[in-house]
């Protein structure tokens, strides 16, 4: 909590939502910088919550209901491992051989594991919208992320499908 701007900012892994008054922006700009620096996020800017969110809300009054999506998240996802995933029908494979190479995938073995970080990043994407808006990818994004520690190139490729399947569904939410 900082003094002067009376709020507490909460952090889950390297997503930040603060509210600050307009007086004290300056100052909160400098804690941002600070903090951005500390996690290597690069860009301090601010950005609207939903932006944050990475989400739309509909509200259709006739039907009496609303619906939020995460379009622009899963764009933007698309556009960070563009050439990396293509649109798929299923989160887990198409034929019965994909399925069951997902359903009993195995730790990688230590000479063939990747990059902690890169996989770490690539499932926390996949992680939020299934969180948020998409409970349709959860059991999807849950297995593979329990290789987090012997993670090989096979996991990380299932993320990328996961993806695939977001970017081919993107328009499903919750209503």
């Amino acid at each position: 909590v900082h003094e002067k701007l009376a709020i507490r900012i909460g952090v889950f892994v390297d997503d930040t939502l603060a509210c600050f008054h307009k007086s004290v922006e300056g100052e909160y700009l400098k804690i941002k910088a600070e903090y951005a620096k500390a996690i290597n996020i690069g860009d301090p800017s601010i950005n609207p919550v939903g932006k944050f969110v990475g989400g739309q809300i509909t509200r259709d009054r006739q039907a009496q209901t609303i619906t939020i999506r995460q379009e622009m998240y899963i764009e933007e996802l698309a556009r960070e491992y563009e050439g990396e995933i293509q649109k798929r029908e299923t989160p887990h494979g198409s034929t019965q051989q994909e399925r069951h190479a997902f359903d009993h995938l195995k730790p990688a073995d230590e000479k063939d594991r990747i990059d902690k970080g890169k996989y770490l990043k690539l499932m926390g994407k996949l992680v939020w919208p299934a969180t948020l808006t998409r409970p349709d990818i959860a059991m999807n994004t849950s297995h593979p992320t329990g290789f987090v520690q012997s993670a090989g190139r096979e996991h990380y490729e299932w993320g990328l499908w996961v993806a695939g399947y977001l970017l081919n569904t993107k328009s499903l939410g919750i209503t």
